[in-house]
């Protein structure tokens, strides 16, 4: 495949977010209304596809998140995503957002997209899944999480289990059943996906890893993302042990997708988060609101 699949002139799409989107409104950082890291790749992909790139045909590189985008309540923010032919192949796209108080937009993140053929993985998880070390459920994490001050609702609050075994952390999802008609509204379900990445970081790492007192990691870097079907309203998200580590502020992982019948449809080369030490830093408006007072 050549990048003759991507789309070789410029785009440019706006669309108004505000705390009514469900993904702001039931993810909650430390009082803010956050979009979701995970919901920069659905995004892209969405706006992709209406350039008439399928999923299955593209390989997301390096999705940086460089601010989050915030949404306070009775606020309107414009966000806009661009691509553009990057230098050295591919497209480069951008997510930026302004408020209509704003002098300049904030660029929340890049991304370069790249073709890839569209063939399916061949790894397939053996079900039923068989006996864990340790079993966790997905509500034990969200608690976690919200004495934390990350709090999950409606549509981004996920049922489901991690199940510790000895070479990975499997975590068996649902999406929760009112919001079962939601799956195909949604190219890669940013609930399932991060329900996925908490049940593979925070479960092992924070709630058993002896690392309780850290705090809170939200990702930082998709160092690449590929994935050839959606998740529907079920499914498993593999974490590899061996991929799993911390270093500093860093967290790192890799993440493997797989279906309700077990067929893999998705992965994350790597993922990096980065705790959270500096709440302010959560709203860069914020931060250079306080730098001019």
């Amino acid at each position: 495949m050549t990048d003759s699949s991507i789309p070789a002139e410029t785009f440019t799409e706006t669309f108004t977010v505000t705390t009514d989107n469900p993904l702001l409104r039931g993810h909650v950082v430390h009082g803010r209304h956050l979009l979701p890291g995970v919901g920069y790749v659905d995004l892209v992909l969405q706006v992709l596809a209406r350039h008439g790139v399928a999923t299955p045909e593209v390989e997301l590189r390096n999705l940086t998140i460089l601010a989050p985008l915030v949404a306070e309540p009775g606020q309107r923010v414009l966000a806009t995503v661009e691509g553009r032919p990057a230098p050295a192949g591919g497209q480069r796209i951008e997510v930026r957002s302004r408020r209509p108080q704003d002098a300049a937009d904030v660029l929340h993140a890049v991304v370069t997209v790249h073709p890839c053929p569209p063939e399916p993985f061949p790894e397939r998880l053996s079900l039923p899944l068989g006996t864990a070390d340790r079993v966790t459920t997905l509500a034990d994490i969200y608690t976690w999480l919200r004495g934390n001050q990350l709090v999950h609702s409606g549509l981004m609050k996920s049922e489901g289990v991690v199940h510790r075994r000895g070479d990975d952390w499997l975590v068996e999802l649902e999406l929760a059943p009112p919001y079962h008609d939601s799956a195909d509204s949604f190219l890669f379900h940013p609930a399932l996906f991060e329900a996925g990445l908490l049940g593979g970081s925070v479960g092992n790492h924070m709630l058993h890893g002896g690392g309780a007192s850290e705090g809170l990691y939200l990702p930082l870097v998709f160092e690449s993302f590929r994935a050839t079907a959606r998740l529907g309203t079920r499914c498993y998200v593999r974490v590899p042990a061996a991929s799993s580590r911390r270093d500093g502020e860093l967290m790192r992982l890799s993440v493997e997708f797989y279906d309700a019948d077990g067929g893999k449809v998705a992965e994350v080369g790597r993922l990096v988060a980065k705790r959270v030490r500096d709440v302010s830093l959560l709203d860069v408006r914020e931060s250079l609101s306080l730098i001019n007072i």
